[in-house]
């Protein structure tokens, strides 16, 4: 069963064309691995401060799936909240993942849901 992504309100609407090109490379955000599991964040940003994610996911099965970060899913303010909303995804479809990747990623929902106070 497939819950609504916690993080939602976070992310902007998506955006396209040639004003909204990724600086590059994408940092990439090692999120758990194990024997048979691997999930990475890849976070990208533009000149305008926008910030955006893709992801490299082995799944326990073998099978992989990638996406190469784009604005056109939506945008950011910060690589943090990037990676928050990735995390939220994976809560979201945890019937996918195991059970200690789903664990692993509400434990660093509170690492990147943390702000410092200036």
């Amino acid at each position: 069963m497939q819950t609504k992504n916690p993080y939602e309100k976070i992310r902007y609407p998506g955006i396209t064309g040639e004003n909204h090109k990724l600086v590059t490379p994408y940092k990439v955000i090692d999120i758990y691995a194990s024997e048979t599991e691997v999930v990475q964040a890849l976070v990208a940003h533009d000149t305008g401060g926008r910030y955006t994610f893709g992801y490299r996911i082995t799944f326990n099965n073998g099978r992989q799936a990638d996406k190469t970060p784009d604005f056109e899913a939506g945008y950011f303010s910060s690589s943090n909240d990037a990676v928050l909303y990735f995390l939220g995804m994976i809560i979201s479809y945890r019937q996918w993942f195991s059970a200690e990747l789903v664990a692993e990623a509400r434990r660093q929902t509170v690492k990147y849901g943390q702000y410092t106070l200036f």
